[in-house]
């Protein structure tokens, strides 16, 4: 039999090979969910087998799984989102994204239960979740640069973090943006890291920019804004905080000035006018049965899109009436992620919104590496908020 003391040194070795080994599952979600291939739903069904190992390892660790606010409305939307599969217009896709947003619920449930609640449990999983966006930032940044020089140039599929969309357009500035966001407060902090993350800041905003995302750029406005409030930036760097936003304000416009990031957007307008002609929607993933249908074209809108480009409006075209669970788990979980403030440890809340602000924009949301990212922020702004009400 063990000793006390050797006891507790066991459990503790178990307990932080527990962590390591969910860690390294939960990046090999987010490195798989990234790069995009013909058949995607290869990818989702990897995210969702990796995502039950990552929940069996932390239940047989620990014996126990904790569910956080906003579980219920959001099982309630895959219920709705199941349901739907009954008038689907194309059966296959709406299981695949399903089984895309149910794996997000497991990281979702897993970031939650890794470990306990406390300051020192979310310094050690924020570093974590910080190292894991700096290795995907670097990983899809030298998968762009391959590509770029060496690759197929005319390589292009929109589900993917550094293959191009169309020939002026790359997600991998989605992704870029988030690294840019966390290397702020290393760069305007006491960092003894400063040197390097200004250098990760560099080659962030180099991809931002060859990216021509405009939703990215949007994103990178609203998190640095979330950012200077909540640091209390706005006062003490003024001059770079201005900087920074106008920066960004110009690169947007610049971008914006190609095509318009609403004002090209017919396919809301298809949306809505779809939730009259079907009011359960088509099926999660099939708008494109709502886009080119020609009762769906207000006031001549007939671009034809595969997506609504709106995360939101996703849902609404997808399950029509049903969405109402999916918007108001959304909207909890929004408010939840704005009363998370002036705790300078832990900018997730900002990532979370930032990411909401990318999805209303963009089809990232059909990116598995997005989707599952902003799950995981959305589980450690959470747990932020559990630790600000009880040890603060």
């Amino acid at each position: 039999m063990l000793r006390d003391g050797s006891a507790s040194s066991y459990l503790l070795k178990k307990e932080e090979f527990i962590k390591e080994l969910a860690f390294a599952v939960l990046l090999g979600i987010f490195i798989v969910g990234g790069l995009g291939t013909v058949e995607m739903g290869y990818v989702f069904h990897s995210g969702f087998v990796l995502g039950i190992i990552l929940i069996s390892v932390i239940y047989f660790g620990k014996k126990s799984l904790k569910f956080s606010s906003g579980m219920a409305s959001f099982f309630l939307f895959l219920a709705a989102s199941v349901a739907s599969f009954f008038w689907s217009k194309n059966l296959k896709m709406s299981y695949e994204v399903t089984i895309l947003f149910l794996t997000g619920g497991l990281i979702w449930l897993a970031f939650y239960n890794i470990g306990g609640f406390g300051k020192k449990y979310f310094i050690y999983i924020f570093e974590w979740f910080e190292k894991s966006i700096l290795i995907l930032g670097i990983f899809f940044g030298l998968l762009y640069i391959y590509n770029r020089f060496w690759g197929e140039l005319d390589s292009i599929f929109a589900l993917s973090l550094y293959l191009q969309d169309s020939p002026r357009h790359n997600h991998i500035g989605d992704l870029e943006a988030i690294l840019l966001l966390i290397s702020f407060p290393h760069i305007l902090e006491k960092s003894r890291k400063k040197i390097i993350w200004f250098l990760i800041a560099i080659w962030s905003f180099i991809f931002l920019v060859i990216s021509h995302s405009r939703s990215a750029f949007l994103m990178l406005i609203v998190g640095a804004y979330l950012l200077a409030r909540n640091y209390g930036w706005i006062k003490k760097y003024k001059k770079l905080f201005r900087f920074v936003l106008v920066t960004s304000l110009i690169l947007f416009l610049a971008v914006g000035l190609q095509k318009s990031i609403l004002f090209s957007r017919d396919y809301y307008f298809q949306t809505l006018a779809g939730l009259v002609h079907e009011p359960l929607g088509v099926g999660m993933g099939n708008f494109s049965f709502i886009s080119q249908d020609t009762r769906n074209h207000l006031f001549g809108l007939s671009s034809f899109s595969k997506f609504t480009h709106n995360i939101v409006l996703e849902a609404v075209s997808g399950m029509g009436i049903l969405s109402v669970f999916f918007i108001a788990w959304l909207i909890k979980a929004v408010r939840q992620a704005l009363t998370v403030k002036g705790h300078k440890e832990f900018i997730t809340p900002v990532i979370f919104l930032a990411l909401t602000t990318n999805f209303l924009f963009d089809y990232t949301y059909f990116i598995p590496s997005m989707l599952w990212l902003w799950f995981a922020s959305l589980a450690l702004l959470q747990g932020t908020k559990g630790y600000t009400e009880k040890d603060d």
